[in-house]
């Protein structure tokens, strides 16, 4: 392999790169308004059965793929973890807003 070769490599890589980070930034801007959602109806941030659903598919694409489950779990785990700590921050955020109408939004 020549470094021409791997200069086109790596251009690649670095197109796939972005396509991924553009897919989590979709991903969270759908999440965030399921959070919103949940919020409203004062649901759970986490969805137990939810997790378990995705996580088994997770593991059936990866091997669809001959990607390495354990590796695609852990980013999956990472995503998830993040999406709740930003559900979690939507519901309190609301909770607050409630018993306290009109703090914080300039209307005080």
């Amino acid at each position: 392999m020549n470094n021409e070769e791997i200069m086109s490599l790596r251009k690649e890589i670095d197109s796939l790169d972005e396509d991924i980070i553009r897919a989590l930034a979709l991903r969270f801007t759908a999440t965030e308004k399921v959070g919103i959602i949940k919020a409203t109806q004062n649901f759970e941030a986490v969805d137990r059965s939810r997790e378990a659903e995705q996580s088994h598919k997770y593991s059936v694409l990866a091997n669809r793929h001959g990607v390495s489950v354990n590796l695609i779990q852990k980013i999956f785990r990472m995503v998830i973890d993040e999406v709740v700590v930003s559900h979690r921050a939507t519901r309190e955020d609301r909770l607050a807003s409630i018993k306290n109408p009109g703090v914080g939004d300039g209307q005080s």
